[in-house]
C-alpha cells in the first residue's frame, strides 16, 4: 500500500494546483505547501464531512502527481489514516470483523482490499473538494482566506473532533491485536 506515485486527474488535479504552493499553481495564495500535504488532511476532512467523490478522467486537464518520494515521507500517516477510515466507515452496516479486515488484514490482497481502496480514495477525494470550497472558491483575497481558515479549524475543533469517540477505536484495535 502507498508504494507508488498517485495520479490526479480532472478537477481534483487542478484543485491541488490552487491549493498547495509545491504543484506551480498560478494562485497568488496557498493553503499548503506541498500536495502530500493535502494528502494528509483529505481523506480525514472527506470523512468527517461524510463527502465523496469519484475520480474525473478529463484527459483535458494536466495531470497532478504526488511522486514515490514523498508519498514515503508520509507513507506511516497515510496507512494509519487509512486503518482509521477503515475501522470507522459504516459502523452501523459492516460488522466489526469485516472493519478490522479492511483495516489490518487485506493489505496484501489487492483484491479483497479494493473496496476499501474505493472508500478511502473516495474520501480523499471528497476531502479535496472540501477544502478547495472552503479556501479557493469562497475567500476573496488574504483576510478572507486567514478568516476562512481560522473559521474552519475553530468549526472542527467545536463539532467534528467532538463527535469522534476515541475510546471505541481504542477498543477496535484492542480487538484486532494491535
Amino acid at each position: 500500500m502507498f508504494d507508488k506515485q498517485i495520479i490526479f486527474t480532472g478537477k481534483h488535479a487542478n484543485y491541488l494546483r490552487k491549493l498547495a504552493k509545491g504543484s506551480s499553481s498560478d494562485s497568488a495564495e496557498w493553503v499548503f505547501q506541498y500536495n502530500y500535504e493535502v494528502l494528509l488532511i483529505a481523506p480525514l476532512i472527506g470523512f468527517l464531512y461524510n463527502r465523496t467523490a469519484e475520480a474525473e478522467k478529463n484527459t483535458d486537464v494536466k495531470e497532478n502527481n504526488i511522486f514515490l518520494e514523498a508519498i514515503n515521507r508520509i507513507r506511516k500517516d497515510l496507512l494509519f489514516t487509512y486503518r482509521l477510515i477503515m475501522i470507522l466507515h459504516k459502523q452501523k452496516e459492516l460488522s466489526v470483523d469485516e472493519r478490522l479486515n479492511r483495516a489490518f488484514r487485506y493489505d496484501r490482497d489487492d483484491e479483497k482490499r479494493k473496496s476499501g481502496d474505493e472508500v478511502f480514495w473516495g474520501y480523499v477525494l471528497g476531502g479535496i473538494e472540501v477544502l478547495y470550497e472552503k479556501f479557493v472558491e469562497e475567500p476573496h483575497g488574504s483576510d478572507e482566506l486567514v478568516q476562512n481558515i481560522y473559521e474552519f479549524i475553530e468549526t472542527f475543533q467545536m463539532t467534528k473532533v467532538n463527535d469522534f469517540d476515541q475510546d471505541a477505536v481504542i477498543k477496535l484495535c484492542q480487538q484486532a491485536g494491535i
